[in-house]
C-alpha cells in the first residue's frame, strides 16, 4: 500500500510542475521505497540531501517540500521531515 500511495503521489507532482524539484522529490521518494530512508525516521537534513545527491540546497529543500505537500513526508517540530506511515485501507 505504502509503495502505490507513494507513486501516485509521484505521478502528480510530476504532471503539476515539471522542473528539477519533482526529480529531487522522486529520488528521495525512491530512497524512502528502498527502505533506505525507514517510515518514521528522522530524514537528513536538506544540506546532507544536496551533498549526496550534488544538487543545490534550496533544491533538495523544494523537493522536500513538494513531497510534504504531497503528504509523503511530514514535519515534526524539533526533529525535521520524517517519512509518514501508511496504513493499509480496507
Amino acid at each position: 500500500m505504502h509503495r502505490k500511495f507513494i507513486q501516485t503521489n509521484l505521478s502528480n507532482l510530476q504532471t503539476a510542475q515539471p522542473s528539477v524539484c519533482p526529480l529531487t522529490s522522486e529520488l528521495i521518494a525512491n530512497d524512502i521505497l528502498s527502505g533506505t530512508l525507514p517510515e518514521e525516521s528522522q530524514m537528513p537534513y536538506t544540506n546532507q540531501f544536496a551533498l549526496f545527491y550534488g544538487i543545490n540546497p534550496a533544491t533538495a529543500a523544494k523537493g522536500m517540500n513538494l513531497l510534504v505537500e504531497q503528504e509523503i513526508l511530514y514535519k515534526k517540530r524539533g526533529i525535521g521531515c520524517l517519512p509518514r506511515r501508511v496504513h493499509a485501507r480496507n
